[in-house]
């Protein structure tokens, strides 16, 4: 009775198995295939009213000029107005607005955004992945990061001594976007210096990643 008793007691031990968490990375470089401008235009005043109704003439003006151009989308970025302050004493009122240019035709959206900085300052021009082609490459990449996961466990379980191993709560997350442009003053004087320049259109590339980590069972 003790004999059988001391079996099902071995038998009712639960056995745990062994884990490890486990990540492994695709990864690749691909040229950037969008760019995006953003245009600025500030004013400032003793009464509110002009500056105010300038910096919006001017991004309308912009804007009416940006929609004659079919492959350059375009849309009204923000505005914002704020007083100006002289020993402790407000002075008059400053206002910022600004436009946001983005196109995949580079040579037509530098031409552009050249013309209007006859009367607008350049606050940032960048170039990035557009959704379709980052998406298209996060596809290609998924059986690669798979096959390097693979390829890390079964190195990892030879290592180890075991015959096998089970894959266990997988989980794939992908690199992120950069932050967006983010326009920058560049003074009044700025936009007439800038008139006969043209906007640069070395796009470079940017890197696309995958990443899939998970748990690993023995």
């Amino acid at each position: 009775m003790k004999k059988l008793l001391a079996i099902i007691a071995i038998l009712a031990t639960p056995v745990y198995a062994a884990t490890v968490q486990l990540a492994a990375e695709a990864r690749s470089n691909i040229p950037n295939d969008e760019m995006s401008v953003v245009l600025a235009v500030e004013r400032s005043g003793t009464d509110m009213r002009e500056p105010n109704d300038t910096v919006l003439g001017l991004l309308n003006k912009a804007l009416e000029e940006a929609k004659r151009h079919n492959r350059v989308k375009s849309q009204m970025g923000s505005i914002a107005t704020q007083p100006l302050w002289v020993d402790g004493k407000a002075s008059g009122w400053q206002v910022h607005g600004d436009i946001v240019l983005v196109s995949q035709d580079f040579p037509a959206l530098s031409e552009l955004a050249s013309r209007l900085s006859q009367f607008m300052q350049i606050g940032s021009v960048r170039f990035q992945l557009s959704v379709g082609k980052r998406k298209s490459e996060e596809t290609r990449l998924i059986s690669e990061v798979a096959d390097n996961f693979h390829a890390r466990a079964k190195s990892l379980t030879s290592a180890l001594g075991f015959q096998k191993y089970t894959l266990r709560e997988l989980m794939l997350s992908n690199s992120s976007n950069l932050p967006g442009p983010r326009p920058r003053t560049l003074g009044t004087a700025a936009p007439m210096a800038m008139s006969a320049a043209t906007v640069p259109i070395e796009a470079g590339e940017s890197s696309v990643v995958l990443t899939l980590s998970g748990t690993v069972e023995f």
